[in-house]
């Protein structure tokens, strides 16, 4: 008797797709902690010592507040404490990623860039975004 091809006549199983990797999503770095739980600079620092940090490139943590895209910008708070974030300078899939969130939702993220103080107050600060991450 000769051996034939056991698979002849079976539909062979079709091939499966790989999941594509989402290239728009940033990374995912904490679960349910807040901005106290890391060790970066406190936006009450900035205004205890305007002269200190003005034009100096700081780490912040806080909860994203509310977003202008007119103004490509942004609002993050720490407690009682908020302050303004220019996103103009980041990557296109990271302004997205700013778009993409509703105001008031109190996302964790961390903004890392320069600050500058505001010429019309005495301890009144933005940062100017270079690089942010959303900690969720």
């Amino acid at each position: 008797m000769a051996q034939g091809n056991l698979n002849k006549g079976k539909k062979q199983a079709p091939n499966i797709a790989a999941v594509p990797k989402k290239l728009n999503a940033l990374p995912v770095v904490a679960n349910n902690k807040t901005w106290k739980d890391f060790n970066d600079h406190k936006i009450v620092d900035f205004r205890s010592n305007p002269i200190r940090w003005n034009g100096k490139t700081v780490k912040v943590v806080g909860n994203f507040e509310y977003k202008s895209s007119f103004g490509e910008s942004f609002s993050i708070e720490q407690g009682d404490d908020d302050i303004d974030v220019v996103y103009k300078e980041l990557t296109r899939r990271e302004k997205e990623e700013v778009l993409r969130q509703e105001n008031f939702s109190n996302v964790l993220m961390r903004v890392s860039g320069r600050l500058e103080k505001h010429s019309f107050s005495a301890n009144s600060f933005e940062i100017i975004a270079k690089k942010i991450e959303f900690l969720k």
